[in-house]
């Protein structure tokens, strides 16, 4: 008779082993989508899935791999689990990869939604039940494939260095969540490097506005022929303009939209600073640290929208904002807003100046 293996009936344990080796794929995926592509999410739950087979495919691959060199993966290694073949040997390559296919298969459920839960509670079943999983045994394979799956006994040991990894792989993930993001030039800026700031948060949070060039200007996209593009906004585009010292460091920009005359009668000038607040980020997050400089822009952005015509709010860090209105024709609403009164010519431009300490 041959004996059988043993299948380490620890469902949870086996569970939370995979689970970090999940996770530390998802980091190297991560930062392949962070830094190489600059691509923070998808937007898109149906992305967000396919994205999965991302992480999932690489890792069972992986973790094949790594079977045949070491016998364990980072996640099984902590918390004490081996796997090797009937003559106490490390799998072959083309058995941990059988062993892959078939926990992608029987195990994940092909990672399709609702089957994959099913999948997941019949193994815990199965494997709680002190049944071999049928990725490590399977009756379609020969006995000298069978896979012992073996734990050493559980202490505290195991549950501290493996609690630790998971912080570890939490807290880099959010490193480099906020290096990522983060702009790339730093301290007192010059004209260029403002424009790579600001570009470069344009870029990765997919907003709506052109890029600037070295000289800070607008980077105007060529007109496609084939769209027919309408403006609904009462101002023309913003023309900055930029103060520097000496050194050629930045002290001071401003914005100045013209107003663009109603074609009859009054109506809303609603106005957009987007162009503006992005100018004003790219400026505060460089003087900021790796871990602040999220939060100092989200206190500038909250700061800008109290702004009003004719006054000035002063920014976290000493910066100062002001709105200036200039000409005719526009009565202000609130903020930022104004209305064209009837009877009296709109010739009016509104200046949005950030003083940099």
């Amino acid at each position: 008779a041959i004996p059988d293996l043993p299948v380490a009936p620890h469902p949870i344990r086996r569970f939370l082993a995979r689970t970090l080796d999940y996770n530390l794929m998802a980091l190297v995926v991560l930062a392949i989508q962070l830094f190489v592509f600059q691509n923070p999410s998808s937007d898109s739950a149906i992305l967000d899935w396919l994205g999965g087979y991302l992480i999932l495919l690489p890792m069972l691959a992986v973790e094949a791999v790594l079977l045949h060199l070491w016998g364990t993966t980072p996640g099984k290694w902590l918390l004490g689990l081996s796997l090797r073949d009937r003559q106490g040997k490390k799998l072959s390559l083309a058995r941990a990869l059988r062993r892959s296919r078939l926990l992608f298969s029987k195990g994940y459920g092909y990672n399709i939604p609702i089957y994959n839960l099913y999948r997941h509670y019949k193994s815990f079943r199965i494997c709680a039940e002190l049944e071999p999983l049928p990725w490590d045994q399977d009756e379609t394979t020969s006995l000298a494939d069978d896979v012992a799956y073996t734990a050493a006994p559980f202490c505290t040991f195991h549950g501290v260095r493996w609690t630790a990894a998971v912080l570890l792989v939490l807290f880099t993930a959010v490193s480099m969540t906020f290096a990522a993001l983060r702009p790339p030039c730093r301290g007192d800026l010059t004209v260029a490097e403002l424009s790579r700031n600001y570009n470069h948060i344009v870029t990765f949070f997919h907003l709506n506005l052109s890029h600037l060039d070295d000289q800070g200007q607008r980077i105007v996209p060529p007109a496609d022929p084939t769209q027919f593009v309408v403006n609904l906004s009462n101002w023309d585009d913003p023309v900055p303009t930029y103060t520097v010292d000496d050194t050629g460091h930045l002290t001071a920009l401003s914005l100045t939209w013209e107003a663009i005359p109603p074609e009859e009668g009054g109506g809303l000038y609603l106005f957009s600073y987007g162009s503006f607040a992005t100018l004003v980020d790219a400026v505060v997050a460089a003087r900021h640290g790796l871990f602040s400089y999220a939060f100092a822009i989200d206190a500038a952005n909250q700061k800008l929208e109290e702004l009003l015509p004719g006054e000035t709010v002063e920014l976290d860090g000493g910066y100062t904002v002001s709105a200036q209105l200039e000409g005719t024709g526009l009565e202000p609403m609130g903020n930022l807003e104004y209305f064209a009164t009837n009877g009296e010519p709109v010739d009016a431009s509104l200046t949005l100046t950030l003083t940099i300490p």
